[in-house]
């Protein structure tokens, strides 16, 4: 497994960019630092910059505005950033920690203009969380679902989503290597193992430190994933909505399906679903497909 190179000299300025993936507890995790920003710089002396997530006009506890603006300028709540305001935040403290999955979304061209329009230092680090690839599938699945972004069953979204636009671990860090960027992957089951607190596992590991635990707010897990059962009738029940009346959901946003997947969904979580045979139709079918695609971590890839 790809890791850093220790960090050297306390004089020395250096950044961690942690990119995601997406369903690997980030949410968890930023709410977790973003609540213990302040323990985090006093007692280790890394800046989480908080004041960097509060760019947008939706609450924040990752740096998705910043992200938003440079890379995914389309988002609906993305707004203009000047990249000299980022730069001179970022020159305020000599260790920084940056989170959102929303960077992954970079291209090769926007990740060259950061590292000069943002003023980056030579010791500039991608921190990237993986988990196995099903798993990440499915956890991708349920969350297009939430937004309102998919409703297809799962088989459909990998085959006609997923699978077209899929790239392995070594692609999706190659881009940041190419600017000067130093890689580390962590396995999100070998985090959920050491049953710290996620966050407080993931800075442990990635400077090697000790964060005390018991000084540490702990938060209740974010963004947790309801029964597939009842995600399964959830968006049945959006279909046939959908068929009956279109324009009812037509301009529906994604805050608007957010709320009714949740609260649908947290009504529907107490039926005792069982699994049923056509979901694992479908799993063994992604299974069997999977196992003929390039493998999705090789660590001998990761530089």
């Amino acid at each position: 497994m790809s890791r850093f190179a220790k960090f050297e000299g306390s004089n020395k300025r250096k950044i961690v960019l942690h990119v995601g993936l997406p369903k690997t507890a980030t949410t968890s995790i930023q709410d977790s630092i973003f609540a213990n920003a302040k323990l985090l710089k006093q007692d280790h002396g890394i800046d989480y910059c908080v004041d960097l997530c509060d760019l947008a006009d939706v609450k924040c506890t990752g740096h998705h505005p910043l992200a938003w603006a440079t890379f995914f300028p389309a988002h609906p709540h993305s707004k203009p950033i000047n990249g000299q305001i980022v730069k001179e935040r970022l020159q305020l403290s000599d260790n920084i920690f940056l989170s959102s999955e929303w960077f992954t979304t970079a291209n090769q061209l926007q990740i060259a203009s950061i590292v000069e329009e943002w003023g980056l230092p030579t010791d500039r680090r991608v921190l990237l969380v993986y988990r196995n690839e099903f798993d990440h599938i499915r956890s991708s699945w349920l969350q297009a679902i939430k937004m309102g972004y998919s409703f297809l069953s799962l088989e459909e979204f990998y085959f006609q989503r997923y699978k077209p636009t899929r790239n392995t671990i070594a692609d999706k860090v190659k881009k940041w290597a190419m600017h000067g960027f130093s890689v580390e992957v962590l396995s999100f089951d070998d985090l959920k193992k050491s049953g710290n607190d996620m966050a407080i596992e993931v800075l442990n590991r990635v400077y090697d430190i000790k964060i005390d635990q018991d000084k540490w707010g702990q938060l209740t897990a974010s963004n947790v994933s309801p029964p597939r059962g009842a995600v399964n009738l959830y968006r049945k029940l959006i279909h046939l909505l959908n068929s009956v009346k279109p324009s009812f959901t037509a301009s529906w946003t994604e805050a608007e399906y957010h709320l009714l997947h949740n609260k649908m969904c947290g009504f529907l979580a107490h039926i005792p679903f069982v699994s049923g045979k056509q979901d694992q139709v479908e799993d063994d079918k992604i299974r069997d497909d999977l196992v003929k695609l390039p493998t999705f971590f090789d660590p001998t890839q990761i530089k």
